[in-house]
């Protein structure tokens, strides 16, 4: 994965496990841990656990028999194993208790709200406050309704709570991404959403030429984050700035840590990438 975002020109990620048992959980937080120590200069910025605790109605791709709600023993265990190696975590906010929610937070676990069907008082009640961020705005959460508020209004209003969304123009419209940007502004993000065609286990990503679907679901994007960029540009209208913004700066107020690693200063790695004027990556420099 790092190698293949650095040549694609993106220089941090987010591995990422879906809906699993907890002894898979646990093997791919090893696996991204011993990575992050073996390479300190690399640019994984830790693990996000994107399930199992969802709302059932609200799974999407992600496999029924996996999700559930979260007990504390489970928590403990995450937060323990974690040490730091996990750098957020997808949940449905009304599947957990505040006070494990806490307990995340104190384990230095972001929380992003997702995979829900949270009504409008409890997501306004949580959202910008213990809940930073919402992963992958529209998709896998309550359509918006003119007469029922829920959480995709709650996150469209509210300008405290960030939100990430996917600029490949099937999981959102490109005119519902214009319009998510007119209200959220600086809170909206690009993440890609990004999976790779599979067979084996669970997970069968099967590659429908623009996305990818798992046992009919749509599961994933195939896009990269510069092809993004470019979107945001051309089909979005977004100004090159704002799409920076969205494709770069604002996930770094997100993910904190991040921020000291990229300033130009003597020291840090020189991360660029290099375009045409058509805004394709023409070269990645790190």
């Amino acid at each position: 994965m790092d190698s293949f975002h650095k040549k694609n020109g993106t220089y941090f990620f987010q591995p990422t496990i879906a809906s699993y048992p907890y002894e898979v959980i646990y093997k791919s937080l090893e696996a991204v841990k011993n990575y992050m120590n073996q390479n300190p200069e690399s640019g994984c910025i830790g693990l996000h656990v994107e399930g199992p605790w969802f709302n059932p109605i609200k799974k999407g791709a992600h496999i029924i028999d996996y999700i559930h709600r979260p007990s504390e023993k489970a928590i403990n265990e995450i937060i323990e194993k974690s040490k730091g190696t996990i750098s957020m975590i997808t949940l449905a906010p009304e599947v957990i208790k505040i006070e494990l929610m806490k307990k995340l937070i104190n384990g230095g676990i972001i929380l992003s709200a997702g995979h829900s069907d949270c009504d409008y008082k409890l997501a306004n009640k949580l959202l910008g406050k213990i809940i930073l961020t919402s992963t992958h705005l529209f998709n896998a959460m309550p359509s918006l309704h003119h007469r029922e508020l829920n959480l995709t209004s709650a996150i469209l209003l509210n300008q405290n709570v960030y939100s990430s969304i996917i600029a490949d123009g099937y999981h959102v419209d490109f005119e519902v991404i214009r319009m998510a940007h007119k209200l959220k502004k600086d809170k909206l993000f690009c993440i890609t959403d990004a999976v790779t065609e599979t067979n084996k286990g669970p997970y069968k990503h099967k590659n429908s030429g623009s996305f990818y679907s798992n046992n009919g679901k749509l599961s994933g994007s195939n896009i990269t984050m510069p092809k993004s960029f470019k979107n945001l540009i051309e089909r979005v209208g977004l100004s090159v700035q704002e799409s920076i913004d969205m494709c770069s700066n604002i996930p770094i107020e997100v993910i904190k840590g991040v921020s000291s690693q990229i300033k130009l200063k003597k020291g840090n790695f020189a991360r660029f990438n290099i375009l045409d004027f058509e805004y394709n990556l023409v070269k990645s420099i790190c």
